[in-house]
């Protein structure tokens, strides 16, 4: 969510953005806004200082929606998983440095109802169901 605000104070500065631009933030992470409909409406891609990816996502009326993704430093994928109007939705995946599956949590508008835990070649470990 620091990058949402980070996006969000970037252009809540009065930044004109095209249909792509980079825009650097405080930390030195390079923010590319790949698709630009208007202030509450697009996609991006956050970069470390050195260019790696950390971060891609998208945001529909001012809100995280649609696919998200995380990246370890090495590349990795870290986790994915989707927003549905500004709140995790289905699925979430989050795998270890070396690119294995550590575990899944469900959600279902926002809350947690289901994680489990993976050994490094999917196989479920241990499973948490939460109480409705």
């Amino acid at each position: 969510m620091k990058t949402a605000l980070s996006l969000i104070l970037i252009f809540s500065l009065g930044t004109l953005l095209s249909a792509q631009q980079n825009v650097t933030n405080s930390s030195g992470e390079q923010v590319q806004i790949t698709q630009f409909i208007d202030k509450a409406n697009y996609s991006f891609v956050r970069k470390d200082a050195s260019g790696e990816v950390l971060e891609s996502g998208s945001f529909k009326g001012g809100k995280p929606d649609g696919i998200w993704m995380n990246y370890n430093p090495n590349g990795t994928i870290s986790g994915k998983g989707s927003y549905l109007n500004g709140k995790k939705e289905g699925d979430w995946a989050f795998y270890t440095m070396q690119g294995t599956p550590a575990y899944t949590v469900t959600f279902k508008e926002g809350k947690r109802i289901n994680a489990v835990q993976l050994d490094e070649r999917g196989n479920t470990l241990a499973e948490t169901k939460t109480k409705e």
